[in-house]
């Protein structure tokens, strides 16, 4: 799905903030993004959604070459991907049901057609009591989980998480891994930027890792599978 050969990244002028990356990601594979605080994982993740292009190097994306597109290319592309930011990103003046509904309406689907799949959702994650509070209202935890409902709601192929769960507690934390564990099940790639070693070790016998070092340099590491008795 992902191919990513010897791309280096630089905003204006200054250093490049990832250099010399290669990887690749698999149709339907699972990953962790790891890295010290300012290794660039939220500059990669901006990458990949197409935030920011290149600055050099090959990127290919469901067999396309993003540095030969059109800009009026871009959007087809972006369309397949949910992105789950850290800081959330919800639209203030839009409901939960709204929000979580965004991607749906932005495709012209008919409310009728979504409004169930999406209160099923809601309830998924514990949030069918708040369909119709707005964002403000809500704690940081539970914006955190408006903002997954909204990124997984169009079914991705590729998801993409930024911290996904550091803003929620273990428990909720875990539930919300696990709907995004099913969307991997159903075929989605997902890529999850995390600081929570935890996390890592409880989940690493079924997911790769990614991890970035100093110099914006990368390391693919496979699944690391449990040791047969």
């Amino acid at each position: 799905m992902i191919r990513v050969k010897n791309v280096g990244l630089q905003y204006a002028d200054g250093p490049e903030v990832l250099s010399n990356i290669n990887f690749t990601l698999a149709a339907g594979s699972f990953h962790f993004l790891t890295g010290r605080c300012g290794a660039g994982k939220s500059s990669l993740l901006r990458m990949l959604y197409l935030g920011h292009r290149p600055s050099r190097g090959y990127m290919e994306m469901f067999g396309k070459d993003i540095l030969q597109l059109e800009a009026s290319e871009l959007p087809e592309i972006r369309r397949r991907v949910g992105v789950i930011f850290q800081d959330f990103r919800l639209v203030s003046h839009l409901t939960v049901f709204e929000n979580v509904a965004l991607p749906l309406a932005i495709e012209g689907r008919a409310e009728q057609d979504y409004a169930r799949n999406v209160e099923e959702l809601l309830n998924w994650v514990g949030l069918g009591d708040k369909l119709h509070h707005y964002p403000e209202l809500l704690s940081g935890g539970e914006q955190q989980q408006v903002a997954i409902a909204r990124a997984v709601v169009a079914s991705p192929q590729l998801l993409l998480a930024d911290e996904p769960t550091g803003s929620v507690d273990a428990e909720i934390g875990e539930r919300l891994l696990g709907l995004l564990m099913e969307l991997n099940r159903q075929g989605a790639t997902l890529l999850i930027a995390t600081h929570d070693m935890g996390l890592l070790e409880r989940h690493r016998h079924h997911a790769g890792e990614l991890h970035l070092v100093d110099g914006g340099h990368l390391r693919q590491l496979p699944p690391v599978r449990a040791k047969a008795s």
